[in-house]
């Protein structure tokens, strides 16, 4: 072989070998994917934990592949009420059944869904439980938003009606009024299926339905106390099979689980159904300050009520 043959391929080797190592670094490194890629193909994800009952969890995963410029966007019922860079998570309290979470990365002026989650428990609101309507705000990491008002419907209950209702550590008698649904003995919760014969959204409600002091059966609360910790009153007592309701109120805690109703909202108008009133007590049940029930003793089962409409958000139909 002649020098000039041998440099030729000496050279040619070179330029296969460096050809072949841009190769594989194109290949090896095509798993890391840039914080712009991970944008524009929507590879952020969203852990929501609902599960403690006192408040919703919202965590960004993937955020560690964040360029500086993308931020995290959070929309409560098409309200932004947060930026974030996705690295802390973020605390959601007096969020209820049907409020819509919305979580979007933000990179210049593209946008890109990251999670989108209806909330199915009610979640502690300790700040606004004696507001009529309970939908109507938000603590997002302990500062408080006004979110959309589609599903601010005023339901409570006022125990023993005109009655005075008998305190049971003495003999004094107090005219309660109506305890709004924003109390945390109530039961809520929203289903995405038919039940009763309603479509859904319908709302499955267990109401405190009377004062009931600790010198009442134990164990015992009365409705202005704090649940226990891990408590969550009203959930063990009914079941929902086939599309029907099927209740049980032997397993509670009191004062909750005795005054159980099926609830679908309209924009124009609403329906209740009345279950099932496991207790002694006139109780009257109202919506937004209208009595559709006036004494829940004296109705039967499978009862249903015409109600006011509840507030809508624009196009929104329920």
């Amino acid at each position: 072989m002649s020098p000039v043959v041998g440099v030729a391929l000496l050279v040619l080797i070179v330029v296969l070998l460096v050809t072949v190592a841009g190769t594989m670094a194109t290949s090896l490194g095509s798993d890391a994917l840039t914080s712009a890629t991970v944008h524009s193909q929507a590879q952020y994800g969203a852990a929501i934990d609902e599960g403690s009952k006192d408040t919703l969890e919202l965590r960004v995963r993937g955020y560690n592949q964040r360029a500086p410029e993308t931020t995290f966007e959070l929309q409560i019922n098409g309200r932004v009420v947060k930026h974030w860079d996705g690295q802390s998570s973020v605390s959601l309290r007096c969020v209820y059944p049907g409020d819509h979470i919305y979580v979007a990365s933000i990179n210049g002026e593209t946008s890109r869904k990251v999670e989108e989650y209806y909330v199915q428990e009610p979640t502690d609101c300790p700040s606004y439980n004696t507001f009529p309507a309970k939908f109507k705000y938000a603590i997002v990491d302990g500062t408080s938003h006004q979110i959309n008002e589609r599903y601010a419907f005023g339901l409570a209950i006022d125990p023993n009606g005109e009655q005075f209702a008998a305190d049971y550590t003495g003999s004094n008698g107090m005219n309660l009024g109506p305890i709004s649904l924003a109390n945390p003995w109530h039961h809520i919760k929203m289903y995405e299926r038919p039940i009763e014969g309603l479509d859904p959204p319908v709302f499955v409600v267990v109401m405190v339905d009377n004062v009931h002091w600790t010198a009442v059966p134990s164990p015992g609360y009365n409705w202005t106390d704090a649940p226990p910790s891990g408590l969550d009153p009203g959930e063990d007592a009914y079941s929902i099979t086939d599309g029907k309701i099927t209740t049980d109120s032997s397993s509670s805690t009191e004062p909750t689980n005795d005054v159980f109703l099926l609830f679908k909202p309209g924009c124009d108008q609403s329906t209740v159904v009345f279950v099932k009133n496991d207790a002694g007590y006139d109780n009257e049940i109202y919506l937004e300050g209208t009595k559709v029930i006036d004494d829940a003793n004296s109705v039967s089962p499978g009862t249903v009520f015409t109600a006011p409409g509840v507030t809508c958000r624009g196009d929104a139909s329920w």
